[in-house]
Formats: structure tokens, sequence, C-alpha cells
């Protein structure tokens, strides 16, 4: 389903302060999307409703429910730190400048840069909102890449996390340079 159907639907049905308390609070509870459907205050099925969490929560909708529990404790904390019910809603509004950014394209560079930081063993602390909201405020979103001049997320002296408070945002090659003065510091002769 089209994502200006499903705003089209919601904004028929009820109001989206009902319909995001609704789905929030079913996340805390860590319940099904089949379950999530059921009781929705607008009919979707449970494809549908998932495909819904997929783009606020990508990921989430196919994880078990142990997982989920486990996501929301995790997680949750650092969807609260910025995010706001109306600026949420504010997103699916297709004039809304954030709602451009809802794309396969940008839900295909976070997956990469999280599975990056899995491969290199590396946590990853963010979701697509948090981290599409952390790029924004950077102003380089659309500057990402590997290349000297691409601008790179990177961790507070290459250690810890890949977290809201552990990161900052440099070029790939201060990027580099810093890590390799870390492990081969300068001495002075």
């Amino acid at each position: 389903m089209k994502s200006t159907t499903i705003i089209k639907k919601v904004e028929s049905q009820t109001d989206w302060d009902t319909f995001l308390n609704y789905i929030e609070d079913c996340l805390k509870k860590g319940m099904t999307n089949g379950k999530i459907a059921e009781n929705s205050p607008v009919k979707f099925s449970s494809g549908v409703m998932a495909q819904i969490l997929d783009i606020w929560y990508p990921g989430y909708s196919t994880l078990s429910t142990p997982e989920r529990r486990k996501w929301i404790l995790e997680q949750w904390p650092i969807h609260h730190l910025e995010l706001k019910h109306t600026w949420r809603k504010e997103m699916y509004n297709e004039s809304h400048p954030v709602y451009k950014y809802f794309t396969k394209f940008y839900i295909q560079a976070f997956n990469g840069q999280k599975h990056s930081a899995k491969l290199r063993n590396i946590e990853w602390q963010f979701d697509f909102m948090t981290w599409l909201i952390w790029w924004i405020k950077t102003g380089h979103l659309d500057e990402r890449g590997v290349t000297d001049s691409g601008y790179q997320m990177c961790r507070i002296n290459d250690t810890g996390p890949y977290s809201w408070e552990n990161v900052y945002c440099d070029t790939g090659k201060n990027n580099r340079e810093s890590f390799w003065t870390q492990i081969y510091p300068k001495t002075l002769a």
C-alpha cells in the first residue's frame, strides 16, 4: 500500500495522535503485527501494519515477541530523545521537508551502515528515525560517502557504540586520519 494511501486512510478514520499513541502502546507491549492490526483504530491488514511499522521502525515488524521486548528496552529511550508525536505526524505530510527522505534509498543507506557496524562488531543504537534525524541535523545527509570528501558518522575516539551521544560528523579523510593517529600516535623527536 502506498504511503499516501495509508495517510489518507488514517486521516479519514481517526486523528494522527490517536493512531500513533495506539501504535506506541502496542510497541511497548511487544505485540505481533496481527494483534496490532486487529485492534487498531484504523483497519489495516497485518501485512500493511508490518509495512507501517517498517516505515517508522525498519526491521521491527520481523522481530519475534522476545526480540521486540528486548528492542523496546534498548531502543525506546532513543526514540523519545528527539521525536514528538506532532513532529512524526507532520513528517507524513507530503509538503513537510522530511517526507522526501522516506525512500528506499535512505532506508537502504541506514541498513547498510547498520550492517557494516555489525560486521565490525560495533554496537548499533540507532533506528531509522534517529539516524535520519541525526543526519539531517548535521546538514550533510546528501553528502554522505566513503570518499575523502564524503561525510561520515564517526565515533568519538573510535570507541564505544554508534549512539546519539557517541558520534560526530566529519569527512572521510579526517575520520581516517583520526583513526590512524590513535593507533600510531605521532611522537615528538
